[in-house]
């Protein structure tokens, strides 16, 4: 299966290195368009309703939360992408499937599109009957180390 992705960053640079990513190691998405700021990101996402939306966090003068509280994600996942990872717990609280630090690593992108492709299969995340009772966690690497939270 293919995923329909969207991509919204106020650095075109961001864009492309997504796209680029996507495209080298043959991810399965579709990148159906990218917007630079919250307004064309709305309109775009309205028009597409796409399964995956790359999201930039800190945008100029605008914040990727922001889009949040102008549209609702439905069954669209939230990737943040972003190079601050102090905002990863204010991610999963708004709803995140992902959180991707910049620079992009492509590995980061593996176990996203792993992740994907086990919820398709019918393994999901954080299911209780696989879960054998063990804390679901979220794994965030920035500069300063790599941080391992409960949730």
């Amino acid at each position: 299966m293919s995923f329909k992705a969207l991509i919204i960053d106020d650095d075109a640079n961001g864009i492309q290195a997504i796209k680029n990513i996507i495209k080298q190691f043959d991810f399965p998405a579709e990148i159906i368009g990218s917007a630079q700021t919250l307004e064309e990101g709305v309109s775009l996402l309205k028009k597409h309703q796409p399964d995956l939306l790359f999201l930039d966090i800190e945008m100029k003068n605008e914040s990727g939360f922001d889009l949040l509280e102008l549209w609702e994600p439905g069954n669209t996942k939230v990737v943040f992408c972003t190079g601050y990872d102090q905002y990863a717990i204010k991610a999963l609280k708004k709803g995140a499937y992902d959180y991707i630090l910049k620079p992009l690593d492509y590995k980061e992108f593996i176990a996203l599109f792993k992740k994907l492709e086990e919820e398709q299969s019918g393994n999901k995340f954080g299911d209780s009957s696989k879960n054998n009772g063990e804390k679901n966690k979220l794994t965030i690497k920035s500069p300063g180390g790599v941080h391992i939270i409960d949730f």
